[in-house]
């Protein structure tokens, strides 16, 4: 696994033990009825109320040129890139999010939130194997990464963070697991890229985003196969309208690559038990990338995170980790 070249800024190496916090605040959470399509599922998640602090996204951030990400040099480093908030805004940018060009395509790591006009170093998992040369000097918003490579990365991230080595993933892991995904869905990339997965699909993307409404939620509950996938949950209605369709197809690329088995996804066949079960797990609190703190959930049978800043929970995503391994 990469070591963290910036731990020492953000990662306590005797992590503070907390199984309040978040309770506290999964259990405030709501849930609608299930809306099935196909052979998955998902419920829409409710929060008491929004954070109090308002934030952008990574695409809006991108393309009004608010946000600028960047190699960290011109040689660039493949675990981490340069962030600079060129706003007034605070900027909530999520793990799983690709970001495309520059030398090659990665995915943040962990997520984070960075303030008004500041800059920061973050730690990113590269998702393009076959290629290490300039398409752009900077980055532009990608796809989602899909809900099984989100939960590797997860996995590495957190337990490396709870050990106090930093945001680090496994590198070959995340290569090792687009090849297997690329011959599951029988299409490769000249470069491995994770991104031309999704441009396969195209007319299964529309299918399973046709009619989807968010109705004013804060974030969604995916089931594939009846078996619970994971569980997003942002800042705002707002937010997860902008962000939803990229999430929900990042798990209809698990739901197609499951399309024909007959085990679940996982063991958990309600949000309920996946919430108590949750519920059970103390949470390991390091500093974020940028603002706020980072409650690592890592355990046998879930893994996740939970972003925190000021008095709100800003970001969660959690999931199971004994899931089916399909073909």
């Amino acid at each position: 696994m990469f070591r963290n070249p910036f731990r020492k800024h953000h990662i306590d190496p005797h992590p503070k033990l907390d199984n309040l916090d978040h309770v506290r605040f999964l259990d405030g959470l709501t849930f609608s009825d299930k809306i099935e399509k196909n052979n998955m599922s998902y419920q829409l998640i409710y929060r008491k109320s929004p954070c109090d602090t308002q934030y952008l996204g990574l695409r809006e951030s991108l393309k009004n040129n608010h946000l600028v990400i960047e190699e960290v040099s011109t040689g660039g480093s493949v675990p981490q890139l340069k962030c600079k908030n060129q706003s007034d805004h605070y900027v909530l940018i999520l793990a799983g999010e690709e970001i495309i060009g520059a030398k090659q395509n990665r995915v943040i790591n962990v997520p984070f939130i960075i303030g008004p006009k500041s800059e920061t170093e973050i730690p990113v998992s590269c998702v393009e194997q076959g290629r290490w040369s300039n398409d752009t000097p900077q980055f532009s918003k990608g796809e989602y990464a899909y809900a099984d490579l989100r939960r590797k990365v997860v996995e590495d991230v957190s337990y490396n963070a709870i050990s106090g080595l930093g945001y680090g993933s496994d590198q070959g892991r995340v290569w090792d697991d687009i090849s297997e995904k690329e011959t599951i869905f029988r299409r490769r990339s000249q470069t491995g890229a994770m991104n031309e997965m999704y441009s396969h699909f195209e007319e299964e993307m529309r299918d399973i985003l046709e009619g989807f409404d968010t109705k004013k939620s804060y974030g969604i509950c995916v089931y594939i196969n009846e078996g619970l996938a994971g569980v997003d949950i942002m800042p705002s209605s707002e937010f997860f309208s902008e962000i939803s369709n990229d999430v929900l197809q990042g798990y209809l690329l698990e739901s197609i690559r499951l399309k024909n088995e007959k085990s679940p996804f996982s063991t958990f066949r309600s949000v309920e038990s996946f919430i108590q079960y949750t519920s059970k797990v103390p949470a390991s609190i390091t500093d974020g990338v940028g603002l706020g703190k980072v409650h690592n959930i890592h355990s046998k049978g879930i893994v996740g995170h939970f972003l925190k800043y000021e008095n709100d929970f800003a970001h969660g995503n959690l999931f199971p980790r004994e899931i089916s391994k399909g073909r």
